[in-house]
């Protein structure tokens, strides 16, 4: 039997699931952003991966896994970075690498903040033009490498749970089309092997901005894995919150590719 072929995100959040795929014979691995790896579940690339929750919808993807990128409170990685206060923020440049902190950050302006501030998306490089009264939106390490360089840091997950009581779900495992079971129980086999051995893992690439012992305790403490009941009833209704949003960024993708 050939390896099936599973894409999942680069993140120091993921490390864990990396870590327990590496080690099956079952699975054969890719990483990537987020936009990467739902690029390579819509095109059959993968047959499984970890996709932004916002992909799940426009694609059509199915959940079939107990496990996810999630948060209760801080998740420390997914964050709005400002010079200036929030009242001052005019601009706010969003992360071209994941829709599902886009459209987070959107419902919190929306919902919360309502600063009025003007939305651009970013391109690479965009963190260049985080000063005076443009904000952006980070995602993953570059979020933590970043963080200590702003005077003002606003936690998404966290704004998301102040503003709903509510965990934050931003990416599960997906499939685009029905697979066998065996192999389903498998990679959910898999996952909790990874996440089994938080105690021993940690990014070496990453040490000289996140010591050892800080992802320790982002990966135990920050970052949530279980797709429990709460956070599927949180994400249902980020989305209802997010639907406008989600719903534009399919228009235009279709005007895009017509």
């Amino acid at each position: 039997m050939e390896p099936v072929p599973v894409a999942c995100v680069s993140y120091l959040n993921a490390l864990p699931f990396v870590a327990g795929l590496k080690r099956s014979p079952y699975f054969e691995l890719a990483t990537g952003n987020p936009a990467r790896c739902t690029a390579m579940l819509a095109e059959g690339r993968a047959d499984l991966a970890l996709v932004p929750v916002a992909a799940i919808r426009k694609y059509g993807f199915t959940i079939v896994s107990d496990y996810c990128i999630g948060a209760d409170g801080r998740v420390e990685s997914v964050l709005l970075l400002s010079q200036q206060p929030l009242e001052q923020v005019r601009r706010i440049i969003l992360d071209y690498q994941s829709q599902t902190s886009v459209a987070l950050a959107r419902v919190l302006e929306q919902r919360r903040w309502q600063t009025g501030a003007r939305f651009v998306d970013g391109k690479p490089g965009f963190e260049d033009l985080l000063q005076d009264t443009t904000a952006g939106v980070v995602i993953g390490d570059r979020a933590m490498r970043l963080k200590g360089k702003f005077a003002h840091t606003w936690d998404l997950a966290h704004e998301w749970k102040l503003m709903t009581g509510l965990p934050f779900v931003f990416a599960c495992w997906c499939a685009k089309n029905p697979l066998p079971e065996d192999t389903l129980q498998q990679l959910n086999t898999t996952l909790a092997d990874g996440i089994s051995r938080l105690d021993d893992l940690w990014d070496p690439d990453l040490e000289k901005d996140l010591s050892r012992d800080a992802q320790q305790h982002y990966l135990q403490h920050a970052v949530s894995y279980r797709l429990d009941a709460s956070k599927r009833a949180a994400m249902d209704v980020f989305l209802e919150y997010a639907a406008p949003y989600l719903q534009e960024t399919e228009a235009a993708d279709d005007k895009n590719v017509s």
